[in-house]
């Protein structure tokens, strides 16, 4: 979450690391956030991608985003719907302050190990028939994918990056 990305990056202000931002990130909360320099994994609309890109500049920063995509139909999930998708790609094309470099996903809540797989062979799927039509400024590169129950799988269908956070700071397995 955005306010404790805030603590511990100021915790750590010496040293050198790599911030990830994985929880939703508020219109509101952008301006403080982008100082971190975090990957932000959730950008979930097409206005907070532009307002991240117009902050940044004001800011005079770059920042590296995900797009977070909803490839399971969840209501109860946040992201992008596939054919949102090339419009998505066409604006980014326009913006001088903000790097997409993957996208993401979370599997659906319900329907176990079928379910995970296929939602995200979904993403990667769509991550390859989107490449021919990303602009220079857009990189396909990351696909983030799986949490502690299913990052075995998420990896078996192509991620480049696990959110494993309940498995190791709450003993989960």
């Amino acid at each position: 979450r955005p306010q404790q990305l805030w603590d511990k990056a100021a915790a750590f202000a010496d040293d050198d690391l790599r911030w990830h931002l994985v929880g939703h990130l508020q219109r509101n909360k952008i301006r403080r956030t982008l100082p971190c320099q975090p990957l932000i994994h959730s950008v979930d609309r097409l206005e907070t991608l532009q307002a991240i890109d117009r902050i940044a500049g004001e800011l005079e920063l770059q920042a590296h985003v995900l797009l977070e995509v909803n490839t399971s139909g969840d209501a109860a999930k946040d992201g992008l719907f596939a054919e949102q998708l090339p419009q998505v790609l066409k604006a980014a094309a326009n913006m001088q302050h903000v790097r997409i470099q993957g996208l993401m996903t979370m599997a659906a809540l319900e329907g176990g190990a079928d379910v995970a797989r296929s939602n995200f062979r979904n993403l990667r799927e769509l991550r390859d028939n989107l490449l021919p039509q990303c602009p220079n400024s857009v990189s396909l590169t990351e696909l983030s994918m799986g949490m502690s129950d299913d990052f075995e799988i998420a990896i078996e269908e192509g991620a480049t990056m696990v959110r494993v956070g309940s498995i190791l700071f709450e003993g989960v397995a």
